[in-house]
């Protein structure tokens, strides 16, 4: 009922775009009751027009302060503990701007829908994860030090809010810019600060409603008259992202913003924060597809000696990670992802990014004790943000599991995922949700080569293209290890469906995945082979997603399938080097080269496998035994202990 309040009016959307948010936060629900009673108030005589032309604040402990700049700008309402949320400026904006008669409609309105909500809010319902309270807000951030001209005073709350947002926890920087901006109605760089919080760099792309909400604080900024020339430079080079944006051209606006940035990095070389959000502006502006890594290198070369002068900024440590994000710089990450979580140890972000690195080096023990601590932070912290870190960091401890044998760790992942509801989710990520689940059923099938259930997967009701591609693929990848044609065919024709009239088939790593399988299943080696390596080259240089299969691997399964040993080997090496210490790419590896009689070099993978398995479980443990057995070349007495099972 109250997103339906945020309808038609223009000038009502930047701020309803926020408003839709409240729905999954029992406080946002809360403060959307007071604003709703405000507005009543507001509609009516307590609030008249003239009351508001000029600055208003009433202070006192436990008293609200309103405060307006000037007549038809956001009125901002602030409480001594934490700033409300923006139905409540809405609503001071209508008082001032709306005419006596609609005034007396918005009255109505809002005095109903207050009433309505309190009535809604009567009936027993699912709960819903609440917002913490501004005490277990983290303190432990970095150190961030960025200059402003407005007041001393809100300094420390504006620096608090770019450490916020250099970990990309963009719902508590929100609420520490505005907390600026209330107490400075006039301070130019905290509306700068709530645009960025709608940016979502490396994320996502932003949704209409981040556009929106954007779009009105920078023109908030640029009405605000407290901004120094650099700080005018920061809002300008944001404008050059957010001024016309259509989805469609995503990289062109980000890369019209990395070039903005260039100039203010450039016309202010002292400044710290400039160098560094320019490197984050070139990495959201990396072309998908360019194996020279161009951008990367240049944000690295940029950030590399900055981290040595300042080894506790969270921006400078967290970029880095970002940047050696692929096999040719992974190694040159190692320091900055072993530091980043020492910098911001309370952050769920924070946490989970180093394991970006150790995922690439296959380090599988950092890898789970990085996401292990993210995903106890993003539960510890309340889930008022939304589950999208806790997911995030359950899809990497899965993979890890997978690699390290412990298959039914991993299968207990996948059934708590399924008490992960959509709502619980950042409405800001709306595909994330469907995508993971799908993949953390599909990725256990296949990574313990369960090939039945694969080829049974349900796909996730109105998942979208990306959830059900992830869904096809196990689909095709167990039709092939069946011999099922039929089932083949079928992934096939789903996939085919997702295109509609003109439109281009889906040219996505999973959809060339699923079209090599089924050209495969069909007996058509030549052309799978075709297909999946170009994928494999390109991932060999720009790396593939964390927790997805390398193309090079699911070559060399179909070659040694096909019986074509040697060169099944070779892929399975490079694969290795590529995405070292990947469990099924061992096991390949170790059978080829037995086929080969390479006993010394099958010997060498399978101590390499125990040493990742040591707690292996389930039937990863038949899986070693088997190779063992396989490996013929004597060998060191390596054990492995699986829990209540027999040692391998």
């Amino acid at each position: 009922m109250l997103v339906s309040l945020c309808s038609t009016p223009e000038s009502f959307m930047p701020t309803c775009a926020k408003i839709r948010s409240f729905k999954h936060s029992s406080d946002g629900l809360e403060n959307a009751r007071i604003a709703l009673l405000r507005l009543a108030l507001l509609g009516f005589h307590l609030y008249p027009v003239s009351s508001m032309a000029q600055p208003k604040k009433r202070t006192g402990q436990g008293r609200a302060k309103r405060v307006m700049a000037k007549p038809g700008e956001k009125c901002r309402t602030i409480r001594p503990a934490r700033t409300t949320y923006h139905l409540a400026r809405v609503c001071c904006t209508m008082a001032g701007k709306l005419a006596m008669k609609t005034r007396t409609a918005v009255w109505a309105i809002g005095l109903g829908a207050f009433l309505l909500m309190h009535a809604d809010a009567a009936v027993p319902s699912t709960p819903i994860a609440s917002q913490p309270p501004d005490s277990a807000v983290p303190v432990k951030l970095g150190t961030v030090d960025f200059e402003i001209s407005c007041a001393p005073g809100g300094r420390a709350d504006f620096n608090r809010g770019v450490a916020l947002l250099h970990s990309f926890w963009h719902d508590r920087a929100f609420l520490a810019f505005e907390h600026v901006a209330s107490s400075n109605p006039d301070c130019a760089i905290a509306y700068w600060g709530e645009a960025m919080t709608h940016f979502h760099q490396l994320l996502a792309s932003p949704t209409p409603a981040d556009i929106q909400a954007g779009a009105a604080e920078l023109a908030q900024a640029d009405r605000a008259v407290e901004k120094s020339p650099r700080e005018a430079a920061y809002i300008k080079a944001l404008h050059r992202f957010f001024d016309g944006y259509r989805a469609a051209d995503y990289l062109q606006h980000a890369i019209g913003y990395a070039d903005a940035m260039a100039t203010v990095a450039k016309t202010y070389p002292e400044d710290l924060e400039a160098q560094v959000f320019y490197a984050l502006a070139l990495l959201a502006a990396d072309p998908p597809n360019d194996v020279q890594l161009v951008n990367p290198k240049k944000a690295f070369g940029i950030l590399k000696p900055l981290f040595r002068e300042h080894p506790n900024h969270p921006g400078i440590a967290h970029y880095i990670i970002h940047a050696c994000n692929n096999p040719q710089m992974a190694q040159e990450g190692s320091q900055g992802a072993r530091q980043y979580a020492q910098i911001a140890p309370q952050v769920p972000h924070a946490l989970h990014m180093p394991s970006h690195i150790f995922a690439r080096l296959g380090l599988w023990r950092d890898d789970i004790a990085s996401n292990l601590a993210s995903k106890a932070a993003a539960e510890a912290a309340g889930l008022h943000q939304g589950a999208e870190n806790r997911l995030h960091a359950m899809e990497f401890l899965e993979y890890a599991y997978l690699q390290t044998g412990r298959f039914d760790e991993a299968k207990a992942i996948v059934t708590e995922a399924r008490t992960v509801r959509a709502t619980d989710v950042d409405p800001r990520y709306p595909d994330m949700w469907a995508a993971v689940e799908a993949r953390y059923p599909a990725l256990l099938a296949i990574e313990t080569k369960n090939w039945t259930m694969a080829e049974r997967l349900k796909p996730v009701t109105d998942g979208g293209s990306s959830s059900l591609e992830a869904t096809l693929l196990a689909h095709a990848e167990g039709a092939a290890h069946l011999h099922d044609r039929k089932a083949a065919n079928d992934a096939l024709q789903q996939l085919e469906s997702l295109t509609s009239g003109g439109s281009r088939a889906s040219e996505s790593t999973a959809a060339i995945e699923i079209r090599a399988w089924v050209d495969f299943t069909r007996g058509n080696l030549k052309d799978a082979v075709a297909l999946l390596q170009p994928l494999a080259e390109r991932q060999a240089k720009i790396g593939k997603g964390e927790v997805e299969i390398p193309a090079r691997e699911m070559l060399a399964d179909m070659l040694l399938l096909s019986g074509q040993s040697a060169e099944a080997l070779t892929q399975y090496r490079q694969t290795l080097s590529s995405d070292p210490n990947r469990f099924n790419a061992l096991l390949g590896a170790i059978q080829a080269a037995e086929q080969l009689g390479r006993n010394s070099l099958a010997e060498r993978y399978y101590r390499t496998l125990l040493a990742n398995c040591r707690h292996a479980d389930g039937s990863a443990v038949k899986e070693l035994r088997h190779a063992k057995i396989e490996t013929s070349a004597r060998r060191s007495p390596v054990k492995i202990t699986a829990p209540g099972g027999p040692r391998v």
